[in-house]
């Protein structure tokens, strides 16, 4: 089998998404037949996770290309030509790489199986036609991505040339990036020095001079993960002591099945991050996929004017098909008790017992809570009426308690103002 060439990269990676990361943990389950049944199988290190990670692996290569283009440039080229292959096909292997780094998982938490994905991603690379050193060259990336020393021990045993190692280190230095950017989800307090510390490695990356740039990317990031209802908790971006963002709690089980259960869930999410000014203006060049999302002649004669919006519509009906809500519309007819079928004196009734509750008033003598929760109750359990208080059941209720019901039944998102820019210092 080819590499994954740009017409069928997509349907690649959701092949290895409906492979892995659609399946239960536990490797003694029977795999799953029924794939998109409702039920989210890896609810931290899923699908979703695996196309941001792949998708911010990209694009800290593009701005690597533009802060320090000698280096980002010159280690592809010295990784293509050392595989035989051209730049375009190394950036999708590198691709392909990132998404199956935790395709061994057996759980959530500390990452106990990165050898076992390295191997996954290996026996992957090895049936696209790559020998096993060239597949080494990638898939020990994800055994080592956190261990520098090893992955060059690893590339000199393979025969890389010692001028040569900083090139191929350049693989690890983007799988670690992408892996560690989407660390936004899962933490209180997200500290930028594991990001730095990679990014020191980098020759010619001047923290001083492209630090505004990366800061801005991870708040970007912070957002775009906020926005897509898969920030588990309470989230900070912390610089040296200083808050650089911070986005509270935003969860929503049936928000993140429409991404997880899509049809394409790596395709979906790359034309959301398409679609946000702040990323657009670092992918807007990027040509990797083109011919695979440019799909007739006409596309193809100005692709850049009309791919972006033709696939927004696509996804948008990916989006509606992938997921279907069951909505109960119940139509209320007028009881006793309501204002349509009251009589005259109920409602004098009610009147005088409105001015007795304003006279005591005015005494200072306020109701119990009891009767005030009684109200709330009745509202909320009361078809056809809204209610504040009523939120969805379910593991995602109580981090998703920003989200009101709308006149159709479903959950949608509020919007609310969050402090953005430098914070107060850390005590």
């Amino acid at each position: 089998m080819p590499i994954p060439s740009y017409d069928d990269f997509f349907q690649q990676i959701q092949n290895r998404a409906e492979q892995y990361y659609l399946q239960p943990f536990d490797p003694k389950k029977p795999k799953k037949l029924e794939l998109r049944d409702g039920k989210i199988e890896r609810q931290v290190h899923g699908a979703m996770h695996a196309s941001r990670a792949t998708i911010w692996t990209l694009l800290m290569h593009e701005v690597l290309r533009k802060l320090v283009p000698d280096y980002a440039n010159n280690a592809i080229q010295t990784i293509a030509k050392h595989v035989k292959m051209d730049e375009a096909s190394v950036i999708r292997l590198i691709l392909l790489t990132i998404f199956v780094h935790d395709s061994a998982r057996e759980g959530e938490g500390v990452d106990k199986w990165d050898k076992q994905s390295g191997e996954n991603c290996n026996t992957l690379l090895q049936s696209y036609g790559l020998d096993e050193d060239s597949a080494n060259i990638f898939s020990k990336v994800i055994e080592f991505k956190d261990n520098p020393t090893e992955y060059d021990t690893v590339l000199k045993a393979i025969g890389i040339e010692a001028r040569d190692i900083p090139a191929f280190r350049y693989i690890r230095t983007l799988v670690n990036l992408g892996d560690n950017l989407d660390i936004v989800r899962t933490r209180e307090d997200f500290n930028t020095k594991f990001v730095y510390n990679t990014l020191s490695g980098v020759p010619g990356f001047d923290a001083t001079v492209h630090g505004s740039k990366i800061d801005a990317i991870l708040m970007s990031v912070q957002r775009f993960v906020h926005e897509q209802y898969d920030m588990r908790l309470n989230n900070r971006i912390v610089k040296e002591k200083i808050v650089l963002s911070e986005k509270p709690a935003n969860y929503s089980d049936a928000e993140k099945l429409t991404f997880e259960h899509a049809p394409n869930v790596f395709l979906m999410t790359y034309v959301a991050v398409l679609g946000d000014k702040e990323f657009n203006k670092d992918l807007s060049e990027v040509n990797y996929f083109k011919q695979a999302l440019c799909r007739s002649k006409a596309e193809e004669d100005e692709p850049d004017l009309k791919y972006r919006a033709d696939l927004e519509t696509a996804v948008k009906k990916e989006r509606t098909e992938s997921l279907t809500l069951p909505v109960q519309t119940v139509q209320r007819t007028p009881e006793k008790g309501d204002s349509a079928s009251r009589g005259l004196f109920e409602k004098i009734g009610d009147a005088i017992l409105a001015f007795f509750r304003w006279v005591a008033g005015l005494f200072g003598w306020q109701p119990k809570n009891k009767e005030s929760n009684a109200v709330s109750n009745v509202t909320a359990a009361t078809p056809g009426m809204t209610s504040t208080t009523a939120r969805p059941e379910g593991p995602s209720a109580v981090l998703n308690q920003a989200l009101p019901r709308s006149q159709n039944g479903l959950n949608e998102p509020s919007v609310t103002p969050q402090p953005e820019g430098m914070q107060p210092r850390l005590k």
